[in-house]
């Protein structure tokens, strides 16, 4: 009887040491978890600062270029020159060219 009291208790030891070694590999999985997760989460940090920055440029150009586009609006257009004109004009110069020949 105190053979198999023996074995029960090397089994229960055995499984005792079996356990201690599983908690301790879980354990150290867990730590390694949260230095990445610490690491993940810095990073996240990083990346919200990094997204607001940019999209205060997006907000500063994009006011920019309301500006210019009011700019531009208010500006008077370029004046066209009509076909009119511009047969008045080449008529003006053969006129001169003539009383220069002469």
């Amino acid at each position: 009887m105190s053979e198999m009291i023996e074995q029960l208790i090397g089994e229960v030891r055995e499984r005792s040491l079996e356990i201690k070694r599983s908690l301790t590999a879980e354990r150290e999985k867990s730590s390694n978890l949260l230095v990445e997760k610490a690491s993940l989460t810095e990073e996240i940090e990083k990346l919200r600062m990094e997204l607001k920055t940019v999209n205060d440029q997006v907000g500063k150009l994009q006011n920019e270029i309301d500006a210019m586009e009011t700019k531009n609006i208010e500006q008077p257009t370029e004046r066209r020159v009509s076909q009119e004109e511009i047969d008045d004009l080449v008529k003006e110069i053969d006129y001169c060219i003539t009383q220069l020949k002469q």
